[in-house]
């Protein structure tokens, strides 16, 4: 069983895409947070 991923901060575009990564290849519910004031292309 799996408890999911959750409460990851990112605030860098590499942290976002490695979050995203790891949500999308871990079973279970996710929850990324964004820090979006700090993020920046």
């Amino acid at each position: 069983t799996s408890l999911g991923l959750f409460g990851r901060r990112v605030e860098t575009p590499d942290e976002l895409a490695a979050g995203m990564a790891a949500l999308f290849s871990h079973e279970g519910p996710g929850l990324l947070e964004i820090a979006s004031s700090r993020l920046q292309y």
